[in-house]
């Protein structure tokens, strides 16, 4: 499903949202929002249609990752990265419930239990 983005690239920017969204002063919010942004911009633009679209399939959109993807094509914009940046609040879940979707999730989201890719290969995951 995906050809673009990798799972280290999610775990990036799940970590970033997450930071960008930890209670401190305004400065520091701001900062590490721009932190998140500028990481979302780095990536190839195919890479953040493929964040996009995991993102609407994971917040729930009525959309197939492939129909989101069509979506996210057809309606991209060079602002795209500070459109995912400002669903920082909510972007480590949408991109978790989004693998799930496509079947790269998580089996069991219990700290310590074993998690495999869809060949069988232990994941790794942060946390």
């Amino acid at each position: 499903m995906l050809n673009h983005l990798t799972i280290s690239d999610i775990e990036n920017i799940t970590a970033l949202a997450e930071q960008a969204i930890t209670p401190r002063s305004r400065e520091g919010r701001s900062a590490a929002h721009l932190v998140l942004r500028r990481a979302i911009d780095r990536l190839s633009f195919e890479a953040r249609l493929e964040l996009k679209a995991l993102m609407w399939v994971g917040r729930g959109e009525d959309l197939t990752f492939r129909g989101a993807l069509e979506h996210g094509r057809r309606i991209s914009t060079e602002d795209d990265a500070s459109y995912i940046a400002a669903k920082a609040l909510a972007l480590p879940f949408h991109l978790r419930d989004g693998l799930t979707e496509i079947g790269m999730g998580r089996e069991d989201s219990r700290p310590g239990a074993p998690q495999h890719d869809p060949a069988g290969m232990m994941i790794e995951w942060p946390g």
